[in-house]
């Protein structure tokens, strides 16, 4: 079995800059689906509303550190788990979760002086794993007008797949590469953005020689303390910097669904009048 680690979210599994001294004995990581449910009073039948969301998701890790490195093998852990900042946590050398750390707890036992026992505890930022590989899609278009994006589409290459058993979230990146500000941009997951159950709208200026990023999660400061920060799903920026507004039409962003070999998506970039160039990154999505 792979060595289990935790890295940031720019580090691949060979780079990750934590590598537990030995596996966590147990791993717990919940699935709960997140629906809510009103009861009938004295009824056998009771009420029952969702949309497929997923309850947050908390990683439990029970294991321990030992030898005569043990205090600053716990303590390297430790700083994974105190840093604000989003972490791969690589269950395996081909899937992470994205997690933010919650808490650890160090237990000392006299009949174990050898060892230190931990838990840790990582809450999901993304509620699916993630394989070590994306898949991107890119497309270039002189134009304006509303298009499907799929294999066959002119311009492309690549395709929207899936192979995992979850939905697969995306990110963005349109380039205005030459000519006049695009204001405003439409995304869906289907041939046909008006009638996708799923929406992104961007509404702003991207201006010749900018790109714009959409990302599906942004762990994002908060007003002037650097220290202070907030998750932002779909937030769009120019060279790291906040721009223009998105919205979003059905319980969240455009996906590429589990199993799909070749999903159409549509796509709208008012304004454009040369080259742009639209790219989509994604990874395949595992429930566990």
């Amino acid at each position: 079995m792979a060595d289990m680690k935790i890295g940031t979210t720019s580090q691949a599994y060979a780079a990750a800059e934590f590598t537990f001294q030995v596996n966590p004995q147990v791993v717990n990581i919940p699935y709960e689906n997140n629906y809510q449910i009103t009861p009938i009073p004295f009824g056998r039948m009771h009420v029952f509303v969702g949309s497929g969301g997923v309850a947050s998701r908390r990683i439990v890790l029970n294991g321990f550190v030992h030898g005569s490195s043990k205090v600053s093998n716990f303590n390297d852990l430790a700083e994974q788990v105190r840093e604000n900042e989003v972490k791969r946590f690589w269950i395996s050398d081909t899937r992470f979760y994205n997690v933010l750390g919650s808490s650890i707890r160090k237990t000392d036992q006299g009949g174990r002086a050898n060892f230190i026992d931990y838990v840790v505890a990582l809450d999901c930022v993304n509620p699916y794993a993630l394989s070590s590989t994306a898949k991107t899609y890119t497309w270039t278009t002189t134009g304006d007008s509303k298009t499907t994006l799929n294999d066959s589409t002119a311009s492309s290459t690549g395709k929207f797949e899936n192979a995992g058993n979850a939905p697969a979230f995306i990110d963005w990146t349109i380039e205005n590469a030459a000519g006049s500000n695009i204001t405003k941009i439409e995304i869906g997951d289907t041939s046909d953005y008006d009638s996708s159950p799923h929406k992104l709208t961007w509404e702003g200026t991207l201006g010749s020689g900018s790109t714009l990023t959409i990302h599906s999660f942004y762990y994002a400061s908060s007003g002037t303390r650097g220290t202070f920060k907030e998750m932002r799903y779909d937030y769009a920026t120019v060279s790291g910097t906040k721009t223009g507004n998105v919205s979003i039409s059905g319980e969240d962003a455009p996906w590429v669904d589990a199993g799909a070999t070749d999903q159409d998506f549509s796509i709208k970039l008012t304004g454009n009048d040369n080259t742009a160039n639209v790219t989509a990154t994604w990874r395949p999505s595992y429930i566990g």
